[in-house]
């Protein structure tokens, strides 16, 4: 055995896998810099990682069977000892291992202080523009009554929307900026993880038919108040003062409204504070999705003040959700649903052309009635009012992703994780849509920080433990999925059938869990199982489905040349929205009315 060594010591073997692992590494460093800017395809690192592997046994065998001579490379059975020159060899590949090693420190290096491109884990809104960034953090409610929440989250948000307005400003998003609810942080901290310049803080105190609000302009990178004011006024007089103190704000940094100077809420005031309460509390209770809340205190809004456009898009909204939150197994419920929807959502534009609210909700509806083109329009018409509004941002990218227009929902999702790095639900949309792209590595970090942002989210539990196994973390992914305190028993079971089914295949599931497999879409392509698949999706469709991201998932890739998954695009009415709109990733026209899928 030493004499083997020795040999392989004198062959160079060891110094030529030394200098091989340096010299890939610095080759990979490079790979993953310069791939985001030339637009790189993402399949290129694991290219370069799979040659690479490849390449390494064949560099050690080379060495062992060859030897350098003054003759040149000759086998080392053939070779005179006498005249083999590995050890001047040896201190040249000493020498490139050096060299490759002195490259990757100063790459580090430069990385580390000179970063290239965004950090995935610590996404900020891009402040590089000429814009001033500034966040409102939730006014605290001074009332004295728990119950009055809701008016001083209400103030805070309306306020946040009329700054939204001044095209000077960059406004941190509402849910990232409620997420420091309740929190007696460092102002410098909050500000470093809103990524702003500015800060607002405030306090209301309503008191009957009067209210007091007390704001102050904080400096992010230092702390200190940079200006404050106190108003007392009648509570008839609120639209008013949310102008005026946004305004006021504005002022104070030398920020102009621009064309939207006249521009005032008039078409979404009331009169009726009675009803205005009412739709503060609808709103509040459609953010925490508790649906039969919102529905029943929209309608009452509606009823109060039919006049007024706020009231019927919440209502929109809030209907838009109701299949999925109160009437999952209810199929007339939902339809019904729907088509109320619409109809409050086109009330709210006559009243309001530019709700954005309603446009979304509005689009929304259409998607389920599988009117893509009119679905996309609204979506759009929604972002050229509001281009930030995380909401619809959030729902255009499920749109892009269920139409097959992957690539285009990349920058949309990144777009909204931007201006919302610290809310679950729209980091999912990023992970879901790296996952699309088969960018299974892209997708584990932002998987990870929702799950840790959400831990009592089930399916963000569920998705972490998913990305984990996909990246080949499979113990840990079952880990994650047996120590949450959150994901019910049933759940549990539904995304081990997941785990079993890609290792273990049929015959090794139990009979529940075959049972779990031949209803779920992504088990069934794991099991091969092509005819029952389409057999469901085509249920699914028949039921009012609209569809979802699994469509063109990179699973689904064996399938899509087949006639069930182009009977299945067609179910879903995708081909006749290409053919006006553009066609989408993995579908392409063909001759006489013909198309074709890879």
């Amino acid at each position: 055995m030493k004499k083997f060594l020795t040999e392989l010591k004198r062959r160079n073997v060891f110094r030529v896998g030394l200098a091989y692992i340096v010299v890939s590494w610095v080759a990979l460093q490079f790979v993953d810099v310069v791939q985001d800017p030339l637009n790189l395809p993402m399949w290129l690192p694991r290219v370069v990682i799979i040659l690479l592997a490849i390449g390494f046994p064949i560099a050690l065998i080379i060495s062992w069977a060859f030897e350098l001579t003054p003759e040149g490379l000759v086998k080392t059975a053939h070779a005179d000892r006498n005249q083999s020159i590995t050890q001047r060899t040896g201190q040249r590949i000493n020498y490139l291992i050096i060299s490759a090693l002195t490259l990757l420190v100063v790459f580090l290096i430069v990385e580390r202080f000179f970063p290239f491109g965004d950090e995935t884990e610590n996404v900020m809104p891009d402040t590089s523009s000429e814009k001033t960034a500034i966040a409102v953090l939730p006014f605290v409610n001074m009332s004295g009554d728990p119950e009055q929440e809701f008016f001083s989250d209400g103030m805070t948000e309306e306020i946040l929307n009329v700054l939204a307005k001044n095209p000077s400003l960059l406004v941190a998003g509402r849910t990232s900026s409620f997420a420091f609810k309740g929190k007696n942080e460092d102002m410098r901290a909050i500000g470093n993880a809103l990524g702003v310049d500015y800060l607002i803080e405030g306090s209301v105190r309503k008191d009957a038919d009067n209210v007091r609000i007390t704001t102050q302009l904080v400096k992010a990178d230092d702390g200190f108040h940079v200006w404050s004011e106190t108003y007392d006024r009648r509570l008839v007089e609120i639209f008013a003062l949310q102008d005026e103190i946004a305004r006021a704000i504005s002022d104070e940094l030398k920020l102009s409204f621009g064309g939207a100077e006249e521009e005032s809420s008039a078409v979404n005031q009331t009169e009726n504070m009675a009803a205005y309460d009412l739709y503060l509390k609808a709103r509040d209770a459609h953010k925490h999705r508790q649906i039969p809340q919102a529905l029943e205190l929209a309608e009452k809004v509606t009823r109060a003040e039919p006049d007024f456009a706020p009231g019927w898009a919440v209502y929109a909204q809030a209907l838009s959700l109701a299949p999925n939150w109160v009437y999952m197994d209810e199929p007339m419920e939902s339809a019904a649903a729907f088509a109320k929807a619409f109809i409050a959502a086109q009330k709210a534009l006559i009243l309001d052309p530019n709700s954005v609210v309603a446009l979304g909700a509005l689009a929304n509806v259409y998607r389920t009635r599988l009117q893509w083109y009119e679905a996309e329009e609204s979506y759009q018409r929604a972002l050229s009012i509001d281009p930030d509004n995380p909401v619809i941002l959030e729902d255009y990218v499920e749109f892009l992703l269920a139409v097959g227009k992957v690539q285009a929902a990349l920058p949309v999702a990144q777009r909204l994780v931007t201006l919302e790095p610290q809310v679950p639900i729209y980091l999912h949309s990023l992970v879901q849509t790296y996952w699309a792209l088969g960018d299974w590595s892209a997708a584990l970090p932002y998987a990870k920080k929702e799950y840790e942002l959400g831990p009592d989210l089930i399916f963000m539990v569920t998705e972490y433990a998913q990305l984990l196994w996909l990246n080949g973390q499979k113990q840990k992914a079952r880990e994650v999925l047996a120590e949450s305190d959150v994901v019910p028993p049933e759940m549990k079971l539904n995304s081990e059938t997941w785990f079993d089914a890609q290792e273990e295949g049929l015959q090794g599931l139990s009979p529940e869990q075959v049972k779990i497999a031949m209803s779920d879409q992504l088990i069934l392509v794991y099991l091969n199982q092509k005819d029952k698949l389409f057999a469901l999706l085509s249920e699914e469709v028949r039921l009012g489905w609209w569809g979802d991201f699994f469509t063109f998932h990179p699973e689904t890739k064996p399938y899509r040349e087949t006639p069930e998954f182009k009977n299945h695009v067609q179910e879903l009415k995708l081909v006749e929205y290409w053919r006006r709109s553009g066609w989408g990733d993995y579908c392409k026209p063909g001759g006489d009315d013909e198309f074709s899928c890879q």
